[in-house]
């Protein structure tokens, strides 16, 4: 759950932040009319489903939609790979993964969701015993930071492969 909610939250802060190179991916993907509003709109609902993961609202339900949400964007990430040219998907802000690495992102974070379907975890997120909280908090900092890092050193990888 914290996982789910803490890269929705990461997500959605770097689109607000630099929300022009993910305006240029949506341009991309739906066209000029659809991509103004859904600049906007998606960073919001990222937040507004983290905040529900969190709260621990509906888990069954909430977990069914974050898998839906990652569908949609598993689908734009398919549809952006497919345009003749080539670019980073800003999922998370300017320069970015690339299409491939956001679908396998996607996949594994649909698992988790998947995983929160079938059995849901009940109850808001401070309603768990502290340490069972901070241990779920470290593991998505640091899924988060690890992923971070994969997209940094990306550059460098494909510089050497050359």
């Amino acid at each position: 759950m914290l996982v789910l909610a803490t890269t929705f939250v990461l997500a959605a802060v770097a689109k607000l932040r630099d929300r022009v190179p993910f305006e240029q991916v949506l341009v991309a993907v739906v066209g000029h009319t659809a991509a103004r509003p859904l600049t906007f709109a998606v960073p919001v609902g990222e937040l507004a489903l983290a905040a529900a993961l969190i709260a621990g609202v509906q888990p069954r339900a909430v977990a069914l939609l974050a898998l839906a949400v990652l569908v949609a964007f598993s689908w734009a990430l398919v549809r952006l790979r497919a345009q003749p040219r080539k670019a980073s998907c800003n999922c998370f802000g300017s320069g970015a993964s690339d299409p491939a690495a956001g679908l396998v992102r996607n996949a594994a974070l649909s698992a988790l969701a998947g995983a929160l379907v079938l059995a849901p975890h009940g109850g808001a997120a401070w309603s768990h015993p502290l340490a069972e909280l901070v241990a779920a908090t470290t593991v998505a900092l640091g899924a988060a930071c690890a992923w971070r890092l994969a997209g940094a050193l990306a550059p460098v990888r494909r510089a050497e492969s050359r």
